[in-house]
């Protein structure tokens, strides 16, 4: 033996000692930049005033809605009185000044939401699997009346498979959602001592556009926020899987009166863990699991009655979104964490309650016009053979039936109707018979909190369209549509990537989307309201799809003074038509892509933190192919879906894959470190 090697073995014991020690500090540093992936945290924040137009890196974002020299886009529809040249800043709350009212950064939809998650909701705990094969153990769906919501609401609610990213564990996915980012393997470590949500994020958002937050349930909500952002907070401890029922029931009891006082909240979040702690506790085919699954199903129902009750024309919850979502799904055994697709597959419930109100109350008065019919000619006939003990007389049964649920003076055959209305209705008065949990008789104690008041670095031009061509085929294939949940057909609906949400809730509800978000606005999410079903899908009216440039009130979807009047009216108008909801959505959209670039170049100068040069470039070129004016609609969006999907890839590539090669080289030296040892 000689060479290197056999003089390294001829050194003294402590020379070689220290040699195989640094080999082992390499090779371990090696295998951990492969496997300890990493970001860096941007601590700026979007705000209302954002520079759309006038920043010269993201010229022509603004389409023909906003001038090339704009500095507060929003403003021009009333949204914020802007007294800044715009940008972002490092405090959501410092760069909003003014109000609201009509939206930040588009038209807002919703003034009020409502947010009940169901900790480890699987998708197939809600869907069936398709083709009617609906009698295969773990093939029904577990919570019924939830279904037939989204079954026989028409457009008014819609289910989706909510897709996670691993790590699939609550704080993570909670970071995910709230923030429209992807969590790192690294970060894995904090799950069980979460620090502050340093990051933009939706929370944030909403308080600094003074919207009033009350929140209770699990406890990692407050790991992540200081409670100064809610007006309302009762937090409950998370760690103790054993019972299934003290969260749960404290949860009810306060979503029961929080309803109940619709006048001290605009967002109000529940938080369940009774189905996670379940499965940790014995398995989701266990009965214990039948009963919480059967519990929430219930309670969910009756919270959807109670707030449709108010969302009638004036009433609390005409401008309100309620969102029914699990964080994260889990395996046979309760298990969760990992990235198989029983862990990241969730479901989202998305209901707008105005038009889910308008429907069962028209499905009541078309029923009742039936009954009030056959009274009218049975009148006679009944009161001859009964005695008088009519079923209706004929003046009564031509009286109206309250559109808003209330009492006539003799309103029977309305409440009969109301009895019969679909198979909600039917699904709703058989579940509910059961006996419900029992509920507190007082109310739970509340804890009050006051609520608190570019340049990317130059790089190689060469193989940017050979990169960008790459990017935009093979993110299309990874991105928005991940591989089918074989056993709860995730593929029969549609699918909603946990980054969207921060996204597509901010648009909805009129306030800045999140900083970090590399997100889309779902384009099945964001029509909930005042879209014509099918609008996206059939790419606008018959014919030509419009100019994004021509068409619309909104003029797509940027407000100018104009058409602030349109831009910024009542959300649920339904006469728009496909054509400009669609332009709109292009606005919405493009701004969507103006903001995922700013906050790539943002991160990619950040000290710390790194993009590859030929990727992000790639980017660059797909989001200028998008930024393109006067295109028909449809290619507008098909060109900001590629540059959104393509700088998805590239943000999963980076911050959610392992690195093989150093990871291969560095269990190498270890190896060989270890055999001369």
């Amino acid at each position: 033996m000689g060479g290197p090697i056999a003089a390294l073995l001829r050194a003294p014991p402590l020379l070689l000692l220290a040699a195989v020690a640094a080999v082992h500090v390499v090779a371990l540093g090696l295998f951990s930049s492969g496997f300890l992936l990493t970001r860096v945290e941007v601590s700026t924040r979007s705000t209302c005033c954002e520079p759309f137009g006038a920043n010269t890196t993201y010229g022509g974002v603004g389409g023909s809605g906003v001038d090339g020299g704009a500095t507060c886009g929003a403003s021009e529809c009333g949204a914020a009185s802007c007294d800044q040249a715009g940008g972002s800043t490092n405090s959501a709350a410092a760069g909003n000044s003014g109000s609201y009212a009509g939206g930040c950064w588009g038209r807002k939809h919703y003034s009020k939401s409502v947010w009940i998650v169901i900790d480890a909701l699987r998708f197939d705990f809600v869907a069936d699997c398709p083709g009617g094969a609906g009698d295969a153990r773990g093939c029904r769906s577990r919570m019924p009346i939830l279904l037939d919501l989204t079954q026989t609401s028409g457009t008014a609610a819609k289910l989706f498979a909510f897709v996670a990213d691993p790590p699939t564990t609550t704080m993570q996915r909670l970071r995910a959602i709230l923030t429209g980012g992807l969590p790192t393997f690294v970060d894995i470590g904090s799950s069980f001592s979460a620090s502050a949500l340093a990051e933009d994020n939706l929370i944030e958002q909403l308080a600094a556009a003074g919207k009033r937050l009350a929140f209770v349930g699990d406890d990692t909500w407050m790991q992540l926020f200081n409670g100064s952002q809610f007006a309302d907070v009762q937090p409950f401890p998370s760690f103790n899987v054993r019972d299934l029922h003290t969260v749960d029931d404290g949860v009810w009891e306060y979503l029961q009166h929080a309803i109940a006082e619709p006048g001290r909240w605009d967002v109000l979040i529940g938080h369940y863990l009774g189905v996670d702690h379940a499965g940790h506790t014995d398995d989701i085919h266990a009965p214990s699991m039948d009963a919480k699954l059967a519990q929430m199903d219930r309670e969910v129902a009756q919270a959807v009655d109670a707030l449709v009750a108010g969302a009638g024309r004036g009433g609390a919850h005409e401008d309100t979104l309620l969102l029914i979502w699990g964080d994260h799904g889990q395996t046979a055994g309760g298990d969760h964490g990992g990235g198989t697709p029983a862990e990241v597959d969730s479901a989202l419930v998305a209901v707008d309650l105005a038009a889910l109100h308008r429907i069962r109350t028209g499905a009541a008065l078309s029923d009742a016009t039936q009954v009030q019919t056959q009274a009218g000619k049975a009148g006679k006939a009944t009161s001859e053979g009964r005695g008088g003990s009519t079923l209706r007389d004929a003046s009564a049964a031509r009286g109206r039936c309250p559109a808003d649920g209330g009492v006539t003076q003799d309103s029977q055959p309305c409440d009969a109707a109301r009895q019969r209305v679909g198979a909600i209705e039917a699904a709703r008065l058989r579940h509910l018979s059961a006996a419900s949990p029992g509920a507190h008789s007082e109310r739970l104690p509340v804890k009050n909190h006051a609520p608190t008041p570019d340049e990317a670095p130059a790089v190689d031009q060469a193989p940017i369209q050979h990169r960008a061509s790459t990017l935009e085929h093979t993110a299309r294939a990874s991105w928005h549509q991940a591989p089918t949940l074989e056993h709860s057909g995730r593929a029969s609906w549609h699918q909603l990537p946990q980054v969207d949400y921060a996204p597509t809730v901010a648009s909805l509800l009129g306030v800045p989307t999140p900083f970090g978000s590399i997100g889309r606005v779902s384009p099945h999410l964001w029509p909930l309201r005042g879209c014509p079903q099918g609008a996206f899908e059939s790419g606008g009216s018959a014919g030509e799809s419009p100019s994004v440039a021509s068409s619309g009130d909104c003029g797509g979807g940027f407000c100018s003074a104009s058409n602030a009047g349109s831009c910024s009216s009542g959300a649920g108008d339904e006469g728009d038509g496909s054509s400009s909801c669609l332009a709109e959505y292009v606005g919405v959209l493009r701004r969507n892509a103006w903001q995922v670039q700013r906050y790539l170049d943002t991160y990619a100068s950040t000290k710390g933190g790194s993009l590859p040069a030929s990727d992000l470039a790639a980017c660059k070129s797909l989001f200028a192919n998008a930024s393109v004016v006067d295109l028909a609609a449809s290619a507008s969006v098909s060109r900001l879906d590629a540059y959104l999907d393509a700088a998805a890839r590239l943000a999963r590539q980076q911050w959610t894959q392992f690195r093989m090669a150093p990871m291969a080289t560095g269990l190498g030296l270890l190896g060989a470190a270890t055999a001369v040892q």
